[in-house]
C-alpha cells in the first residue's frame, strides 16, 4: 500500500505602510514550529492607531505569536471544546509573554493594543485563529477559488488580545451589545458574479473566531490586517479631488496574486501589488500586512 506524504508548508509575511501613518502600526511574520517537521505558521497584528506605541505592540504581539503557536494544539482533536480551550491557552501565553517585554522596554499597557490574525499547520489540519479584525482568505484546492472572510465589528471597536489581561476590561467589552462580530463572505472569482458571496466556513466562536479546517481542502491561506479595506481610487476631478474607497473584491485579486511559491511569495506579490496600484491611481491609507501559508499538496510514497 502506497502512503502518503504531506510536503513541507511554505511561509511568507510582509508589511507596507499607509499614507496616513507617520511610522507602521502594522506586522507580520512567519516561520516553522520547533520540531514539527513539515509544519509552518503564520501571523499578523495591527496596532490600534489610537493608543501609544502600538507600532512596538503590534511586533511584541507577532514575536510572541510565533514562540508560542506550538500550543495551539488541542488534547482532543475531536472535540469542539478541547480545540477553544487551545485556543484560549495559546493566546493567554502570547499575551501573558507580549506584556512581559512590554514592561522590560518601559511601553505601557496600551502599546499592546493590536489584533492578532494567527494561521498554522498541524498535521492534516489547517487551523485559523482571528482575534479581532482584519481578513482571512483560503484557497479552494480543487478549484482554486478563494473563500474570503472580512472581519468587523459594527461600532468599529475590534477585541484585542490585550484585553485579557485585565478582567474589567475584558467585562466592559463583552458588554458592548451593539458593537457586535461581523463576518463578510465573499469567494474570488465568484462564479455566478464577481464577489458573490457563500456561507463561510463554520468557525468556533470565543472572544475570537478559531476555524480548524481539513489541510486538503486548501492549497494557501492568507491573512490581511484591514489595511485590505482602506483603498481610495485616483482623484474625481468632477468633486474636489475626492476619492471613492475600491471594493475589497477588487483589491483581492492584485493583492493574492501569488506566483512562484517558494521563499518570499507574500513580499514578491505585495511588490507587484504595488505597482499595479499605482497605475491605476489606488492609495491605502492604512497600513497593510499580509502573512501567508502555502500548503503542498500530499504525494503518495510508492516505496
Amino acid at each position: 500500500m502506497p502512503e502518503t506524504m504531506t510536503a513541507a508548508a511554505v511561509s511568507d509575511g510582509y508589511t507596507v505602510q499607509g499614507a496616513s501613518h507617520h511610522v507602521c502600526q502594522d506586522y507580520a511574520s512567519a516561520g516553522t514550529p520547533p520540531g514539527e517537521d513539515g509544519d509552518a505558521w503564520a501571523v499578523v497584528s495591527d496596532g490600534c492607531s489610537s493608543a501609544p506605541d502600538t507600532d512596538w505592540g503590534a511586533r511584541l504581539l507577532a514575536r510572541a505569536a510565533g514562540a508560542h503557536v506550538g500550543s495551539l494544539v488541542p488534547e482532543c482533536p475531536g472535540d469542539p471544546a478541547s480545540w477553544l480551550a487551545a485556543a484560549e491557552r495559546y493566546h493567554d501565553r502570547v499575551i501573558g509573554e507580549a506584556a512581559g517585554h512590554a514592561r522590560a522596554l518601559d511601553l505601557t499597557t496600551p502599546a499592546l493594543t493590536a489584533t492578532l490574525l494567527t494561521a498554522r499547520t498541524l498535521g492534516n489540519r489547517l487551523v485559523v485563529a482571528a482575534y479581532g479584525d482584519g481578513v482571512v482568505a483560503l484557497r479552494e484546492r480543487n478549484t482554486g477559488r478563494w473563500r474570503v472572510l472580512a472581519l468587523s465589528f459594527a461600532d468599529g471597536k475590534a477585541a484585542y488580545p490585550s484585553y485579557r489581561l485585565d478582567p474589567d476590561t475584558l467585562a466592559l467589552f463583552r458588554g458592548l451589545e451593539a458593537n457586535e462580530r461581523r463576518v463578510a463572505a465573499l469567494t474570488l472569482p465568484g462564479g455566478e458574479g464577481e464577489g458573490a458571496a457563500e456561507a463561510p466556513p463554520a468557525a468556533l466562536e470565543s472572544d475570537f473566531l478559531l476555524w480548524a479546517l481539513p489541510r486538503e481542502a486548501y492549497d494557501t491561506v492568507a491573512l490581511l490586517s484591514d489595511g485590505a479595506t482602506s483603498f481610495t481610487g485616483p482623484p474625481d476631478g468632477g468633486n474636489a479631488g475626492a476619492r471613492s474607497p475600491v471594493e475589497l473584491y477588487e483589491v483581492l485579486p492584485l493583492l493574492l496574486d501569488f506566483r512562484l511559491m517558494t521563499c518570499g511569495f507574500a513580499r514578491r506579490s505585495l511588490h507587484s501589488w504595488q505597482k499595479a496600484s499605482r497605475k491605476r491611481g489606488w492609495e491605502h491609507y492604512d497600513d497593510l500586512s499580509l502573512a501567508a501559508l502555502y500548503l503542498p499538496p500530499v504525494a503518495e510514497n510508492m516505496g
